[in-house]
């Protein structure tokens, strides 16, 4: 059997059928490896190796010991008043990150951005690779200044990163201890290339220009003319993620926040630019959600109830559903769900309820332990905002109707 282990989850798989070079996806993590040439020592000369290695560490530590055992006595230490005072240590505590790891080689959260740094430069030579903790943001050379962009990409992760922990202070979350990896290639055809790649069973719409990968991160390119929408969306998720027990399953609540918190605010003088994550008012999924919420054009997919209970897998099979309709009505389908799932998160969030807002943090809290589903929420939104499903759709579709 030739085996190889994922960098990002650890664990062993089979790759004996695997051809050398070629990408699997990690079963556990979704996270792409490539399979490395296989040891082709016969089994008689790895065991040969093994045992001369060993034998070469025992005569060295033999060496040693004699060594240290014969070398005469070490003169008397120096009077405790003439000895230089000890230089301080800083203190841990009890939650905090040890300062270094226990091999020396630097703090947890940097063996891990140096593990993932290491498969990116294999995968991707010459990339430019910006730690911004808990961000790793990979840019690939492009006909575009590094020096321009990168501070931009990273002003805009950052921003993502503040507005969403103010968003949901109450509810304490914890630190993100690993790095959550933003890849951006050069432009659409590598992308498109990525994609074939790591999703060759799916084909790639015209409309995504970025995904998120789990286990691995944000994929994305360089546009000049490209908003920076889809990456506040599938940071989004990584965020989420990065302080979920179990990553969410529901896709109203999935996509719903990555909608939410997509929309910034880009401020550009003589000095910098710079990009402010504003989780506000998105008049592209308001007029989506009306789409999605009228009675007269609406299927039976797209009724809240449906919505509410659909998962991402139930979503990934109505997507790719052979005998479904034409690809534009599809589309205009995808954009009504994604419309209502911002709407129900911007609703509970926006509304100036205090009860609904209390009753989405306490199904965040849900969420992050794995738990989900539209029977739970309905409970918790009897029990929190004592609304009952039909009356909770009738005020949803009010609002929406009402803001601008």
């Amino acid at each position: 059997m030739r085996a190889v282990q994922c960098p990002f989850c650890f664990i062993c798989l089979d790759v004996t059928r695997v051809p050398v070079g070629n990408f699997i996806k990690c079963p556990a993590c979704s996270g792409p490896i490539r399979v490395p040439q296989p040891d082709r020592r016969k089994p008689i000369a790895r065991l040969a190796a093994g045992i001369a290695g060993g034998l070469a560490v025992g005569i060295a530590l033999t060496v040693a010991y004699y060594q240290l055992t014969e070398r005469p006595p070490a003169p008397p230490a120096p009077a405790v008043a003439n000895r230089p005072p000890a230089p301080p240590t800083e203190a841990v505590g009890p939650t905090m990150e040890p300062a270094v790891h226990p091999t020396g080689r630097g703090t947890l959260w940097e063996e891990q951005v140096d593990k993932v740094s290491q498969m990116l430069r294999r995968e991707f030579p010459g990339i430019h690779l910006q730690p911004a903790r808990p961000w790793l943001l990979a840019l690939e050379p492009g006909d575009y200044s590094m020096v321009d962009v990168i501070p931009l990409y990273e002003r805009a992760l950052k921003s993502l990163e503040t507005a969403f922990a103010e968003e949901f202070r109450e509810l304490q979350l914890p630190e993100i201890r690993r790095p959550l990896t933003v890849l951006i290639l050069r432009n659409r055809a590598a992308f498109k290339f990525y994609w074939l790649r790591n999703f060759s069973d799916r084909n790639l719409p015209d409309n995504v220009p970025g995904v998120y990968q789990v286990g691995f991160g944000t994929v994305t390119y360089h546009d000049n003319h490209l908003p920076f929408e889809r990456l506040l969306h599938e940071g989004t998720h990584q965020l989420v993620h990065a302080v979920s027990k179990d990553p969410p399953q529901t896709f109203w609540f999935h996509e719903g926040l990555g909608n939410f918190f997509e929309t910034y605010l880009r401020v550009k003088n003589d000095r910098f630019e710079t990009v402010h994550c504003t989780p506000s008012f998105n008049l592209p999924r308001r007029n989506d959600a009306r789409d999605g919420l009228n009675e007269e054009t609406l299927q039976n997919d797209l009724r809240l109830p449906n919505v509410l209970g659909m998962t991402l897998a139930d979503f990934d099979l109505w997507y790719n559903n052979p005998r479904a309709s034409d690809e534009a009505a599809r589309r205009r389908a995808t954009d009504s769900l994604y419309g209502v799932s911002w709407a129900v998160v911007y609703f509970m969030l926006r509304s100036g309820n205090a009860d609904y807002r209390a009753a989405f943090l306490e199904y965040l809290r849900e969420e992050l332990q794995g738990r989900g589903g539209r029977l739970l929420f309905e409970e918790i939104l009897e029990r929190r905002a004592r609304k009952t499903p039909d009356e909770f759709e009738r005020e949803l579709r009010s609002f929406i109707e009402y803001i601008r």
